[in-house]
C-alpha cells in the first residue's frame, strides 16, 4: 500500500496543465476498459463508484471551472488509490500507452464522458472557457473552427450569422440521407450507441446512455442507425434527442427538464472524424418491473436525420436489494436470470450514417414526432419546428391507445365506412345526399382526433392553426413507429371557452405527409425512367393510366410495355433501371396476415415479403418513387391495400425516396385522376408535399363527398422534388 500512497502523492504534487490532465484522462480510460473485466468484481465496483460520482459532479451547472477541474483530478487521484489497477495509472502517467487510437475512450462509452467533454472544451483556449447552465453539454472547440451562436438557453441562436469554421445551425435547414443536399457529396458514418439490455428496477441507480457518430463501424455496438448530414462547413452540429418515459436524465446538463421525457444534446460533428459523444445519465422514475423503450432521434438544421430504439428489460433481483426513491419492488420469477451489463438491443435501425456536401433542402415546418411504448398501447407526442422555436422539442402529451400491432382490429370499422362512403359516392347523389356523406366523413375525423389527440396536442394545434392562417408555416410531415392510423383523415374540433372551434381533415389543410422513424427521410430524386405495372384485368381502368405513361417520352422519361407479371416485376426489381413505378392495379386485404396483403397481377399475385433486400438490390440503388394506385371496386368486394405492410417493405427496408398509397377503397375514375395530377404538379416544379396537396384538392373538387381525396398518404419529405430530365435540373447525382 506504501507503493500506493506514493502514486497518490507523486499525482497530487505535479501542476498538470488542462491538456496533459486530458491526455491522462483518456489514457487512463482507454486501458482500463480494455483490461476492465478482467478485474475482479470488488474493483470494478470500486471504479464504477468513482466514475459515476465523478460524472455528477462535474456535470454540475453551478461549479466553476476550477472546482470542475478538481473533481476531474482528483477522480484520477483515487482512481490510482486502487491497488488493482495502479499500473494503469502509472503507465498513464508516463505519457500515455502506445497503440491506443484516438476517440478509443469515447467510442468505448464511458460513463464519465460528460467530464471529458468539459475538458474538451477547454484544449484549445482554457481562459475562454465559462461554464453554462443549459440541457445540453458543451460542444469541443475543434481546431480552426468555433462553436455555434447560443442564445439565452444555450441552444444554436437561429439569428446568429455564421462563424468561419461553424454554420449557425438553424437556417437554410439541409435534407438527411443520401442526396441529403442538391449537388451532395456523401460522407459515411456509424453510430455507436450504448446501454444495458438488463437493469434493476432499484430507482436509485443511474445507468450511462452514450450516442456517437462515429467513422467505421463499431464492433461493440449493436446500434446502427443512419443519419444524413450536409456539410457546409468542416464542423455541423446535430441535436441529439432521447425519448423514455420511464427514465428521468439526473446528470447536470438534463436533470430538472420539464417539457416531458425528450431530453437533448448538440454534439459536434467534423468532417474528417469522430463526433463528440452525448451522454445521458439515466435513471428510472420507478421500480416497475417490465420493457421499457429508450428512441434516439437525430435532427440536423432542423431535420429528422434518422432514428433508432432501444428495448431495455427492467427486472427485480432481490440480492442487489431495494430502491430508496419509490414504491416497492416486485418480486421475480423463479428461474429469472442476473443482469446483463452491455449494449441494449436495438429494435428499430438502419445501416449507417451519411453526411452530404452541398446546399441543404429545408426541414418541414412542422414534424410532429410520435414515439410508441414497449407495451404496444401508448404514444408519445413531440412537436419539432425551426420557425417556430417556442415549440422546438416540446412534448404533446401521451394516449394509452387499443393494440396498434393488430391494425385490422382498428381499421375494420372505420375502413368499411369509408369504403361503402366512395362506393356510393360514385352514383349519381342529389345535393342533400352528398352534404350527408361529406358530414359522416367529418365525423369519422373528429372521432379520430378525439381518440388520438392528447389535451396537450389540442392545444398547441390551435396555436398552429393561427401560424398556418398567418401564412408563418404550410407543411406538415408526421414522423411514427407506426403505418397504420390514417392521420391524414383527422378532423381538429373543439369547443373553447364555449365556442366551438374546427380545422379541414390534416390532409385538407396542410402539405403533408409522413415518415416511418428510422432511416432518414430521403432528398430529391431525378427520374429518367419511370415503369407502369399494369395486368389487364381491368381495362377501362387500366387504359388512363397507360396513355399518361406513353406521354412520358415527351418529357425525356423512358417508359416500356406495361409490366404484367409478379416474375417480371421482381425482374426489374433486381436489376434496377427505373427511378418510378406505379402500379395500376388491384389489391387484395389479408385479414389473417395484414402485412402480407398482395397486389394482383397476372398469374401470382405479389407479397410485400417478396422484395428481399437480395431480391430488390435495384430498388435499393434507385431508391425510386414508387405509387401503389390498388383500386378496389364491386369486382373484389371490400378489401383494403394492407398499405402498412407495403409501406414497411418500401419505406423501412428498400429506402424509397417516396411512396404513395390508398388507406381504403378508391373510385377508379378519381384515382386515375389523382396520379397524373400528382405527375403533372411534380414536372412543373412543385414540391412533393405541393403537388400531394394540389392533387387532393382537385380531386375533392370533382366529388367533394368521395373519400377518395383523403384516402391517399405520401411518405416523403414534403420538401423534396422530383426531376425529370426536361427540366434540365438535377437533383443529387447519387440519386
Amino acid at each position: 500500500m506504501a507503493d500506493v500512497e506514493g502514486s497518490r502523492q507523486e499525482f497530487s504534487s505535479r501542476n498538470w496543465d488542462d491538456r496533459r490532465l486530458l491526455h491522462i484522462l483518456e489514457s487512463v480510460v482507454r486501458r482500463f476498459f480494455r483490461n476492465y473485466w478482467d478485474l475482479d468484481p470488488l474493483t470494478r465496483s470500486q471504479v464504477d463508484r468513482l466514475r459515476m460520482a465523478a460524472a455528477e459532479a462535474a456535470g454540475s451547472a453551478n461549479i466553476s471551472a476550477l472546482e470542475r477541474r478538481a473533481i476531474l483530478s482528483g477522480f484520477l487521484e483515487d482512481f490510482a488509490s486502487i491497488e488493482a489497477v495502479l499500473p494503469i495509472a502509472r503507465e498513464s502517467m508516463r505519457g500515455g500507452i502506445a497503440g491506443d487510437s484516438p476517440g478509443y475512450a469515447t467510442a468505448m462509452g464511458i460513463s464519465y464522458l460528460q467530464a471529458v467533454n468539459v475538458l474538451r472544451v477547454m484544449q484549445d483556449d482554457p481562459s475562454h472557457y465559462m461554464p453554462r447552465s443549459v440541457q445540453t453539454p458543451p460542444a469541443p472547440t475543434l481546431r480552426g473552427a468555433q462553436p455555434p451562436s447560443r442564445d439565452a438557453r444555450g441552444q444554436p441562436n437561429a439569428g446568429a450569422p455564421a462563424k468561419r469554421g461553424a454554420t449557425s445551425g438553424l437556417k437554410d435547414t439541409t435534407a438527411p440521407s443520401q442526396g441529403a443536399a442538391r449537388g451532395a457529396e456523401v460522407v459515411q458514418f456509424h453510430t455507436y450507441v450504448d446501454f444495458p439490455p438488463t437493469i434493476s428496477n432499484r430507482n436509485d441507480v443511474k445507468y450511462p446512455l452514450v450516442v456517437q457518430l462515429v467513422r467505421d463501424r463499431p464492433r461493440e455496438s449493436r446500434g446502427q442507425a443512419e443519419v444524413g448530414i450536409a456539410f457546409q462547413d468542416k464542423i455541423e452540429y446535430v441535436d441529439v434527442v432521447v425519448r423514455a418515459p420511464g427514465f428521468e436524465e439526473v446528470s447536470g446538463y438534463g436533470a430538472g427538464a420539464h417539457d416531458g421525457p425528450a431530453l437533448r444534446r448538440t454534439i459536434a460533428v467534423p468532417q474528417d472524424g469522430d463526433s463528440q459523444p452525448a451522454v445521458f445519465l439515466m435513471q428510472l422514475v420507478d421500480d416497475h418491473t417490465g420493457p421499457q423503450r429508450v428512441t434516439v432521434d437525430f435532427y440536423h438544421r432542423g431535420r429528422n436525420a434518422g432514428s433508432l430504439a432501444l428495448e431495455v428489460a427492467v427486472r427485480s433481483f432481490p440480492f442487489l436489494g431495494r430502491g430508496t426513491r419509490r414504491a416497492e419492488t416486485k418480486g421475480i420469477e423463479e428461474g429469472e436470470e442476473s443482469p446483463v451489463f452491455g449494449t441494449a438491443s436495438v429494435v428499430r435501425a438502419v445501416d449507417g450514417v451519411t453526411i452530404g456536401q452541398g446546399t441543404p433542402l429545408p426541414a418541414a415546418d412542422i414534424e410532429l414526432r410520435i414515439t410508441q411504448d414497449a407495451d404496444g398501447r401508448t404514444l408519445h407526442f413531440h412537436l419539432h419546428s425551426q420557425k417556430l422555436s417556442a415549440l422546438d422539442g416540446r412534448s404533446a402529451g401521451s394516449i394509452v391507445f387499443s393494440d396498434l400491432s393488430r391494425p385490422d382490429l382498428f381499421f375494420d370499422r372505420l375502413a368499411e365506412r369509408l369504403s361503402a362512403l366512395a362506393a356510393r359516392a360514385g352514383t349519381e347523389l342529389t345535393g342533400d345526399e352528398a352534404a350527408r356523406m361529406e358530414d359522416e366523413v367529418a365525423d369519422l375525423g373528429v372521432e379520430l382526433y378525439e381518440q388520438l389527440f392528447p389535451a396537450p396536442l389540442r392545444q398547441l394545434y390551435w396555436e398552429l392553426k393561427l401560424r398556418r392562417d398567418a401564412g408563418e408555416v404550410r407543411n406538415l410531415l408526421i414522423v411514427s413507429d407506426e403505418p397504420w392510423i390514417p392521420w391524414e383523415l383527422v378532423k381538429p374540433y373543439d369547443v373553447v371557452d364555449g365556442n366551438d372551434v374546427e380545422d379541414d381533415h390534416l390532409a385538407g389543410a396542410w402539405c403533408m405527409s409522413r415518415w416511418l422513424a428510422g432511416a432518414a427521410v430521403p432528398a430529391d430524386l431525378n427520374v429518367r425512367a419511370a415503369r407502369l405495372i399494369a395486368p389487364m384485368l381491368s381495362l377501362d381502368f387500366v387504359t388512363s393510366e397507360m396513355q399518361y405513361f406513353g406521354s412520358l417520352a415527351a418529357r425525356q422519361i423512358e417508359t416500356a410495355q406495361p409490366i404484367s407479371t409478379r416474375a417480371q416485376f421482381l425482374e426489374l426489381a433486381e436489376q434496377g433501371g427505373a427511378q418510378l413505378f406505379h402500379f395500376a392495379t388491384h389489391g387484395n386485404y389479408n385479414q389473417e396476415f395484414v402485412d402480407e396483403s398482395p397486389i394482383v397481377l397476372e398469374g401470382d399475385p405479389l407479397f410485400p415479403s417478396d422484395l428481399t433486400r437480395r431480391r430488390a438490390r435495384g430498388l435499393r440503388r434507385e431508391k425510386p418513387l414508387v405509387f401503389l394506385n390498388t383500386c378496389h371496386g364491386a369486382r373484389v368486394g371490400y378489401n383494403l391495400t394492407g398499405l402498412g405492410g407495403w409501406a414497411q417493405r418500401l419505406v423501412d427496408h428498400l429506402g424509397v425516396t417516396a411512396f404513395v398509397g390508398a388507406l381504403w377503397e378508391v373510385n377508379d375514375e378519381l384515382a386515375s385522376k389523382f396520379a397524373q395530377i400528382f405527375y403533372e404538379e411534380l414536372w412543373a416544379g412543385k414540391t412533393l408535399g405541393e403537388a400531394f396537396f394540389l392533387s387532393r384538392q382537385q380531386v375533392r373538387a370533382m366529388q367533394s363527398a368521395n373519400p377518395t381525396w383523403l384516402a391517399y398518404t405520401l411518405y416523403g419529405d414534403p420538401n423534396s422534388r422530383v426531376f425529370s430530365p426536361l427540366e434540365g435540373r438535377q437533383a443529387s447525382p447519387d440519386l
